[in-house]
């Protein structure tokens, strides 16, 4: 994440706009893996919550 922000930022510097696109488009990648993570982890830790509550709670 740290990388795509310096590479905006020169890109910004310079006024690359294809540089700047090919950036966006990295960092919307980026942030959809981030999602599909998360959302993956609150579902495990969902379930694992479920199994160790005990039944009549």
């Amino acid at each position: 994440m740290g990388n795509i922000v310096k590479s905006l930022e020169s890109s910004l510097a310079t006024g690359n706009l294809q540089k700047m696109s090919e950036t966006m488009d990295q960092f919307e990648k980026q942030f959809v893996n981030m999602e599909v993570q998360a959302e993956f982890m609150e579902s495990a830790m969902a379930g694992s919550t479920s199994l160790s509550t005990p039944e009549g709670e």
